[in-house]
């Protein structure tokens, strides 16, 4: 429903800025001749006068009446000084104008229900179970995948004033972070500099071990853990298929069938040997 109501309202930004780009060209509307003007100010008086009236016959006693007009009368409904064409071009402006309003209210429309299928995604992350939405990340830590250190210097910072804040009140811990950032705030640059120094060292660190823990389990590395940690979680899905269709089948695995065909447990093969006459 929320990707229909969408795409519903794209279509109408469209039409909407279609229309209003006509209106500022002037391709839609036409053109401001005497006979057009003519038309529109006294096509709405004969529709009043003889309601039974089709277009085509409407039409035709316009034109009758037209070609009944003088060449100066034809001229002042053409000059743009005439109060219909001025009519007109106020019209034109007007259905502008409220186009250009639908259209800022259709875009702050889009936005809010952009914002609102964002929210509908983490909900459902959340309360669907991990089959259908497994959280890749959370699956390779449980799996030895080291956790990413603080970032800045500003974060190391954070984490050494509230590591012994566990376990407490959301409040105190608020209180504890607002002191942390206004006392970082107080310190020297060269302080500063110093916790970004070893911000850098526990990324190399974390860097390094990230690269180790994917090679000890035959990954293909990348600084992409949402690819990384997706590809963890699809090979160590495939192991467990691969494994219970061998429990199925009652086939032995790799480890089974190499102890199998050792050398040892082969039987030796007898070679006979030829005996002289």
């Amino acid at each position: 429903m929320m990707f229909g109501s969408l795409r519903k309202l794209t279509r109408d930004i469209s039409c909407c800025s279609l229309s209003c780009a006509r209106l500022s060209t002037g391709c839609c509307s036409p053109a401001a001749n005497a006979f057009n003007l003519f038309v529109k100010t006294k096509y709405g008086e004969l529709k009043q006068t003889d309601p039974s009236l089709k277009s085509n016959e409407i039409f035709r006693k316009l034109g009758e009446e037209y070609r009944k007009l003088t060449s100066k009368q034809k001229e002042e409904l053409k000059s743009h000084e005439s109060p219909i064409a001025s009519q007109m071009d106020v019209s034109l402006a007007d259905k502008r104008k409220r186009l250009m309003v639908r259209i800022r209210f259709l875009c702050s429309k889009i936005r809010r229900s952009r914002v609102r299928l964002v929210k509908y995604k983490s909900c459902l992350a959340i309360l669907i179970p991990s089959p259908f939405f497994p959280n890749f990340v959370q699956y390779a830590h449980k799996h030895g995948m080291p956790r990413k250190p603080p970032i800045s210097g500003l974060n190391v910072y954070i984490r050494e004033k509230l590591c012994d804040l566990k376990g407490q009140s959301i409040t105190k811990v608020a209180t504890k972070l607002r002191d942390a950032v206004q006392n970082w705030k107080s310190l020297s640059p060269s302080e500063q500099a110093t916790y970004g120094l070893k911000a850098q060292q526990l990324k190399a660190a974390y860097e390094k071990e990230l690269e180790a823990w994917a090679s000890e389990h035959d990954l293909r590395f990348t600084r992409n853990l949402h690819l990384l940690t997706t590809r963890f979680y699809e090979r160590c899905a495939s192991h467990k298929r691969a494994e219970a269709k061998r429990n199925e089948l009652g086939t032995p695995d790799k480890s089974t069938r190499s102890k199998l065909l050792s050398p040892s447990s082969s039987p030796k093969r007898v070679i006979p040997t030829s005996t002289s006459n």
